[in-house]
């Protein structure tokens, strides 16, 4: 009989999507005495508030401003509203939230518990109109999450609302069949009194369960219709005769609501990820139909040597409507042998109802341990309570984040490049003034189809996009201007390239933060000081790409000045080539053949309240081609797309041909220098290198070489034909000194 450990955390995610939340409610059981199996929640507490209940459990509360919710007050009169719980204290606990979606407000309401009485209640007031109310509860002793729903109740005057939880007795399960027909299960345990540890009674055949499940109020344009509990950060063994994980109750509610899910599962073998939807309420079992299981594999390039370690990972977007309301991301807990990452997958519905539909992007993730431990100072304490200076080493990984992925049903798979987000940090992603992170279907031009991709993730050198959210607050000590600077490196197709990089940020020519693991903590010190307002610069310096052979490198320096009314500096935020038949690709046979489009502009940080967002200010734009490593730069002229600017997250559009390259590179390869300046003279400039191919890599490859001296002696056809002027194809061209080269005639 084999022994398992269990961490016992539950998050209870209600979607009330304000700005910048992926979720808005999020429920953590705090006895975390076992080990984490792998899965972790992708939610940033930091804009949350938290609150202790009386059974340990910690609740966080999206920070907003609440009059954001209310629609038309102003239009209907108040009435007195009181909530109360009714509930069988022995066996389960309601919780203080109440989710309301009305005709007139729209958002959460919290009851408080009589500590004398233990009853839960609410008096507040409430616009006159017609209400949905949900709050919830959990069985104390047994998996289970009740839910007890109100609907369509008229408040026209005072009015008091009283949760049933006796009520909430239909129970819904989730049931998933594997691709080779055998039903998911996990191992069955029973507690040993003696060993105080769960033990095996019946194996199962699946190491863990990830859920989410919501409970959609169809027709609502407020995502507080949506109630989620997820269980995790993952399940991996079942309790003999207790309810399965992921089961919910709820009281008898019409088919104005369903329930969907997302459960991530993981066997010996492989990683599954499995959409639920119920056609009708009084579906209590939910099933998957493993018919529909498509296999999704990326490939990634990696910098590993034999002994390196790799790793596959995923991240889940659920999304409601096109709006992204949570994400969970899971590593492999075992090393993987190849470069790649492969996941059974239910495809999304390119049909059916529009409204209210839950779809799931998948996010690719590979990680291999390429660098030495790195060494960083921080501050301790010796005996005597002097400070001390301790030596800290962190292993460093490269991870490589590819874009979500839409797989569909009639087998289409879209790559979606809303913007970054792989630094847990989503500011980009929101609409100027706030709004609803909207997830797909992403930018026109930066978003693609698998056809268009021809090259592996991480086989090309980055760029780099800083995100800059310059604040300025008023302290004690006077006004404080911080700069909270963070840098992302981007591939050719989207790809996050999160790696160990060198920096060196200035203050008026002085070093203030020269490792890039201590830059969270360095900048606010610095900001702290309230030093005066000067000039900063920063260096970014990314090493760690090989392409075709070549060491790569991102060089960006950055230079903005505090003095300035706006002393942000523009960023470049997305750059790939395409040919001229649309494919996404960095290696061409004529220069003719290649197309060079990027995005980026000045994003000025805002908040109000507890909502953040950037804008985006003009810029002008210099870009110059080197041979690789030459620094001998010519210009190259683009033109910006006025129809192409996108916002959130990218942008003024640019596009330029590079059939004016001339001169070549070692194997072929050139490197790119974009300049992105400001109205008031804050700038940012990166040099990519290598960054783009011309012939094939040899010297008989395909090239466009310019020579001022030579002249055009002969022309031939691809066999050899003599030609007597230009012929539409590929021709072959004697130079005046001896060189041959193939140009494309179009």
């Amino acid at each position: 009989m084999s022994t398992k450990f269990f961490q016992s955390v539950l998050l209870i995610v209600l979607c009330l999507a304000f700005g910048i939340s992926e979720a808005n409610v999020i429920v953590v059981d705090t006895n975390n005495t076992y080990k984490n199996v792998g899965a972790e929640s992708n939610i940033d507490v930091t804009n949350y508030e938290k609150c202790t209940l009386a059974n340990g459990k910690e609740i966080y509360t999206l920070k907003q401003n609440t009059s954001s919710i209310i629609m038309n007050a102003e239009e209907a009169e108040l009435v007195n509203v009181t909530f109360l719980c009714s509930y069988d204290g022995t066996s389960m606990m309601p919780g203080e939230l109440i989710t309301v979606n009305g005709d007139n407000f729209s958002g959460d309401l919290w009851m408080e518990q009589d500590w004398m009485t233990g009853i839960y209640s609410l008096t507040t007031q409430l616009p006159a109109g017609t209400y949905d109310f949900c709050s919830y509860g959990y069985y104390i002793s047994d998996n289970g999450l009740l839910y007890n729903v109100k609907e369509l109740v008229q408040i026209n005057n005072d009015t008091t609302i009283t949760f049933d939880f006796s009520e909430s007795n239909i129970k819904y399960n989730f049931k998933t069949i594997k691709p080779n027909g055998e039903e998911a299960t996990l191992d069955a345990c029973v507690f040993d009194e003696d060993l105080l540890l769960y033990t095996v009674v019946t194996p199962g055949n699946t190491i863990s369960f990830t859920d989410d499940i919501f409970l959609i109020l169809k027709g609502s344009d407020y995502l507080g219709g949506y109630v989620g509990p997820s269980y995790g950060p993952s399940s991996n063994f079942e309790v003999l005769g207790e309810n399965p994980k992921a089961t919910i109750y709820l009281n008898n509610v019409s088919n104005r609501y369903k329930l969907v899910s997302m459960r991530m599962l993981e066997d010996e073998n492989d990683i599954y990820i499995v959409k639920y939807e119920s056609t009708d309420m009084s579906e209590t079992l939910i099933q998957n139909n493993p018919e529909n299981f498509v296999l999704y594999e990326e490939n990634f390039a990696s910098l590993g040597n034999d002994n390196t370690e790799l790793y596959q990972g995923f991240r889940i977007l659920e999304m409601i409507d096109n709006v992204r309301v949570t994400g969970n991301r899971r590593y492999n807990t075992m090393p993987i042998l190849n470069p790649a990452t492969k996941v059974y997958v239910e495809p999304n519905r390119k049909d059916g109802d529009e409204s209210n539909k839950f779809d799931i992007l998948i996010q690719p993730l590979f990680k291999d341990n390429v660098f030495e431990d790195q060494i960083y100072p921080s501050t301790g304490y010796d005996e005597h309570w002097n400070p001390i200076e301790i030596i800290d080493t962190v292993s460093i990984y490269r991870t490589i984040i590819g874009l979500p992925v839409m797989i569909n049903n009639d087998g289409s798979v879209e790559y979606v490049n809303t913007g970054h987000d792989g630094l847990g940090n989503v500011s980009f992603h929101i609409p100027e003034g706030g709004g609803k992170l909207i997830e797909y279907p992403g930018h026109p031009q930066f978003s693609y189809i698998s056809q268009q991709k021809a090259l592996t993730y991480g086989s090309n050198c980055p760029i780099t996009s800083v995100m800059a959210q310059n604040t300025e607050n008023t302290t004690w000590a006077g006004t404080m201007k911080y700069s909270g600077i963070q840098p992302c490196f981007i591939g050719r197709y989207g790809e996050i390239i999160d790696s160990y990089y060198s920096i060196d940020i200035r203050y008026n020519g002085e070093t203030i933060c020269d490792n890039c693991l201590t830059i969270g903590n360095d900048l606010p010190n610095f900001a702290y000081q309230g030093n005066p307002d000067g000039v900063m610069t920063a260096h970014f310096e990314n090493t760690n790409a090989v392409v075709d052979g070549l060491q790569g490198k991102n060089v960006t320096d950055v230079y903005f000045d505090q003095r300035q009314e706006d002393w942000t500096a523009p960023t470049l935020q997305m750059l790939l080539f395409k040919d001229t038949e649309g494919n996404i690709i960095d290696r061409f046979e004529t220069a003719e053949e290649g197309i060079l489009e990027f995005a980026g502009g000045d994003f000025n940080f805002h908040q109000v309240s507890r909502v953040f967002w950037f804008d985006c200010k003009e810029q002008t734009v210099e870009v110059s081609y080197s041979p690789y490593s030459a620094d001998d730069w010519a210009p190259l002229e683009v033109n910006e797309i006025p129809e192409e600017y996108y916002m959130p997250g990218f942008g003024f559009f640019y596009r330029g041909s590079l059939r004016d390259v001339a001169g070549r590179g070692e194997k072929g390869w050139f490197d790119l220098k974009i300049k992105l300046t400001d109205l008031s003279g804050n700038w940012q400039e990166q040099v990519i290198s290598p960054a783009f191919r011309i012939g094939n890599g040899s010297q008989t490859g395909i090239e466009a070489i310019k020579n001022d001296t030579a002249t055009e002696v002969a022309r031939y056809t691809i066999d050899g034909r003599t030609l007597s002027a230009p012929q539409t194809g590929v021709n072959i061209v004697k130079m005046s000194d001896g060189t041959v080269k193939k140009v494309l005639v179009k």
